[in-house]
């Protein structure tokens, strides 16, 4: 069974939801459903509040009006956290103590057990796995600060991963990565997505997801602007143009909060959505 065969249930809404920071919301009156199975794309320009509306789904930020309910539980009293895996925006995942690449995938088992506990049988072997779905299974014992910026993404990947989540939500998985490894990217989620994972993708450019995506939803000030099927979002039929190329954002193309990567630098043609015309891109069931 494939995860197009999955779609059904919720696992992710927003009720008429505001999130912000003290007293100054970022996201105001969001509506939003995700079902399993789908791959949903969130998109818009910096400041739009695509991340401030992943980072309330994941209690990061406050919700101080409306609801957020994941798989059908007020966020308020959901407990199972670890159905839900998190993949934050980071070039790299190299600190300043030395890590290998199983050291980092196995601190994701910690959603699932005490972390006082010693690793377990079953710990060790989902940490390989979930390594070995990424495509580094030859590199696990190797120093993270050796690999490549796309090859340490693909290691943020392993380690929410290593939770075992039914849903994953991804901010900007593709920026600052080379074709090469986007592609590679984008080949592993595909795998993860035919075994029935959920995926919420913050990003500027769908053009590397378009093989898996099944919505692409728009954000501007802070509220949702449209919500359409992958392959009208990305065709001539699509009205989310309207709505995200005529957002002038002072920032374009200067560097993100904490030094992330920027809008990139694009035409009034090629939009925020890529090529208009792109197809092969997975429809909505």
């Amino acid at each position: 069974m494939t995860g197009r065969d999955l779609v059904g249930g919720p696992v992710v809404e927003l009720r008429h939801a505001s999130v912000g920071y003290g007293d100054r919301p970022v996201v105001q009156d969001v509506s939003l459903l995700v079902r399993r199975g789908e791959v949903v794309a969130l998109v818009g320009p910096n400041g739009s509040g695509k991340t401030t509306i992943v980072r309330g789904v994941l209690g990061l930020a406050p919700v101080t009006a409306g609801e957020v309910l994941l798989f059908d539980v007020p966020a308020v009293r959901f407990k199972e956290r670890w159905r839900i895996g998190y993949v934050p925006q980071r070039h790299t995942v190299a600190g300043a103590v030395p890590s290998t690449v199983e050291e980092v995938v196995a601190s994701g088992r910690l959603a699932r057990r005490r972390w006082w506990a010693p690793s377990t049988a079953q710990d060790r072997r989902v940490v390989a796995q979930a390594i070995d779905v990424v495509g580094l299974g030859d590199r696990h014992r190797a120093p993270v600060s050796t690999l490549s910026g796309g090859q340490q993404r693909r290691v943020l990947i392993a380690r929410a991963l290593a939770s075992e989540p039914e849903v994953l939500v991804m901010d900007e998985p593709t920026a600052g990565v080379d074709a090469q490894n986007s592609e590679a990217l984008t080949r592993t989620l595909a795998r993860l997505v035919d075994d029935g994972l959920t995926l919420v993708v913050v990003t500027h450019d769908v053009a590397p997801l378009a093989p898996i995506l099944t919505r692409v939803v728009a954000v501007a000030d802070g509220r949702v602007v449209g919500d359409e099927p992958a392959d009208v979002a990305m065709s001539a039929r699509s009205a989310l143009g309207v709505h995200v190329y005529g957002h002038v954002d002072p920032h374009h193309g200067e560097p993100g909060p904490d030094g992330g990567p920027g809008d990139p630098a694009r035409s009034a043609g090629s939009g925020w959505l890529g090529d208009p015309g792109l197809r092969g891109s997975r429809s909505a069931t």
